[in-house]
């Protein structure tokens, strides 16, 4: 009776193995990676030479890890920092999750590399690696990215550039320059562009126009505000002489022009903007000629912000109620609109009290005036999203915007206020409150880069940047509508003005920091829309997502067929083994 006894205990034995197994199987699979990719980047030497650096990237299903594989330790923290910022962007660029990979970046023996250039080519080797793209084995790239993907100028393009063509690598991309004489370089605005441009694909369509759909009639909605900057104007031209105020006028007469052609958004602007420019002229006309009336108006204006104040914040509660019971992007658009302009008016409030400015508090007051403004746009109550989504997208938010503040401060590129901001942002219990507040650093950051000098943004402003930009602009706001169902208010505005501000001439800069704010603002809100490229296969109650494109049976298909093998097997094995024990003991 003892080998009944030995058979006993390998039965359940049996059982437990072939539970196992599988996983032991999956897991030996899982060293070899789904996908390899080799980046070619350019750089300069410190003795000022151009050379190229071959990269390779391999991927294997994962959480999300990045693992940097540097023999000889030489390869700087700025680079590292730039290969996990370009993964994050690139992750809410294609609408992605990065955590569905893991990531290994293995560079040669002894390489020495630092600085954030690389920060383009890893972007577009990510979001081609989380869309399933194939990319061309010769091409590279060089460019730091802001975080709506604008591409910023770097240096020794010239020489990374020689470096590309000795290497007969056919395809260098890099920002919007002054082109490089007798060479095929191509500069592009954004990462959307470049990317368009090696994978010879639309990340997001092809539309340059906004589509709105008719039942939205956006235009009636600034008609009141409209009325009010022009009043207020009015009241302010008529107390001093028209040679302080020639900007005022200027704005005014365009505010009365696009509000006869029915064009409100555009009349508002150029109305807060006549406004602005109005009141500043007058507080510097009474310090010169009047100090005594120049001290009662800042009282004045002082008062009239409180006043204005209360209100909004009444407003920015009552909007942020609604719409947290009714999420959808609509409704988020004008919270986030709403909350930034309030925030803007409170920092130049305090920047006022520091300093006495009266520019400071012309604008807390025309600024906390269009706060009130935007909180009175009607809100919808349909294409609703989940409070889980917010979540989610407030967590891939906040890890990017962590990461980013750690890229731009590693080159000394942006103040300490959007640090401070983030720090103290987890103190907030409402989450809406915490996604607006992620806006708000998203302008401060952006405001940041924008105002660099020399300029690394945008080095050279041309017509042809701004079409392109504000084709950027449309395609998104065309995506976002087509994935969540609602038009986004701020983009249709953006577009709106920044057209007509081409129109009249308006400086170029001016229409570009509209544009990039706008584009902020749009690659933020794609964070809502993020899905997974796959599930775990050892991950329960997980959607399945194969990456797009893919045809072909991939190793990780591969992977779960023999998981089910595997268990079939097994289980079948330890079935027989017991079924004939079994029968054999009786």
């Amino acid at each position: 009776m003892r080998l009944p006894t030995i058979f006993s205990y390998m039965f359940p034995f049996l059982l437990i193995l072939s539970m196992l197994t599988p996983f032991t199987i999956v897991s030996s699979l899982n060293v070899y990676p789904i996908r390899i990719e080799k980046i070619y980047l350019a750089a300069v030497t410190s003795n000022n030479t151009g050379i190229v650096i071959p990269v390779t990237i391999k991927v294997f299903p994962g959480n999300g890890n990045v693992q940097i594989v540097d023999p000889g330790g030489k390869v700087s923290t700025s680079t590292i920092l730039s290969i996990k910022y370009a993964l994050s962007l690139a992750s809410i660029m294609t609408g992605r999750e990065k955590s569905s990979y893991n990531y290994e970046i293995i560079f040669p023996k002894d390489t020495e590399i630092s600085g954030t250039s690389a920060t383009l080519p890893f972007t577009l080797v990510f979001a081609a690696i989380l869309t399933n793209t194939p990319i061309p084995e010769d091409f590279s790239a060089t460019g730091i990215l802001m975080p709506n993907t604008i591409v910023g100028n770097v240096s020794g393009i010239d020489l990374k550039y020689e470096a590309t063509f000795t290497r007969n690598i056919q395809l260098f991309l890099g920002p919007y320059i002054e082109k490089i004489p007798g060479t095929n370089y191509i500069s592009v605005v954004t990462a959307y562009d470049a990317y368009d441009t090696i994978t010879k694909t639309k990340l997001l369509g092809s539309t340059q126009e906004i589509i709105v759909p008719r039942t939205i009639n956006y235009q009636s909605f600034f008609v009141n505000a409209t009325k009010e900057f022009l009043n207020l104007t009015r009241n302010i031209l008529f107390l001093f002489p028209a040679g302080y105020a020639s900007e005022a006028l200027k704005f005014y007469k365009l505010s009365e022009k696009y509000s006869n052609k029915g064009d409100w958004y555009t009349a508002a602007s150029y109305g807060f903007r006549s406004y602005i420019d109005a009141l500043s002229a007058y507080a510097i006309y009474l310090e010169e000629r009047a100090p005594t009336k120049y001290k009662e108006l800042l009282v004045r204006v002082e008062k009239w912000y409180e006043g204005n104040y209360t209100q909004a914040i009444n407003d920015l509660n009552r909007l942020g109620n609604y719409t947290y019971r009714h999420l959808n992007l609509w409704n988020i658009d004008i919270y986030v609109n709403t909350f930034i302009r309030y925030s803007i008016a409170e920092d130049a409030y305090q920047s006022y009290k520091a300093t006495d400015s009266p520019l400071q508090i012309v604008l807390a007051l025309a600024r906390i005036i269009t706060a009130e403004q935007w909180a009175s746009i009607p809100l919808m109550e349909k294409k609703m999203i989940s409070y889980d989504t917010l979540l989610s997208a407030y967590k891939t938010l906040y890890a990017f915007t962590n990461i980013t503040i750690n890229y731009f401060a590693s080159m000394k590129y942006i103040s300490n206020q959007a640090i401070n901001v983030l720090s103290a942002i987890n103190h907030i219990n409402n989450d809406l409150i915490k996604l607006a507040k992620l806006a708000y650093i998203q302008y401060l950051l952006t405001s940041d880069l924008l105002s660099l000098q020399p300029p690394v943004f945008s080095p050279y402003l041309t017509p042809e940047y701004i079409v392109e930009l504000n084709r950027t602009v449309s395609r998104i706001a065309n995506y976002l509508l087509y994935k969540s169902g609602t038009p986004i208010l701020s983009a249709l505005t953006t577009v709106d003005v920044g057209r007509t501000y081409a129109v009249e001439m308006e400086n170029l800069t001016t229409i570009d920091g509209l544009l990039i704010s706008e584009l902020t603002l749009l690659t933020m809100y794609k964070a809502l829309y993020m899905v997974p490229v796959y599930s775990c296969i050892l991950c329960s109650g997980q959607t399945t997502y194969l990456p797009q494109g893919s045809g072909a049976t991939s190793p990780l298909v591969s992977q779960m067929i023999s998981y089910i093998i595997a268990v079939i097997l097994i289980s079948l094995g330890a079935f027989l083994a017991g079924f004939s024990i079994k029968k054999y003991y009786g």
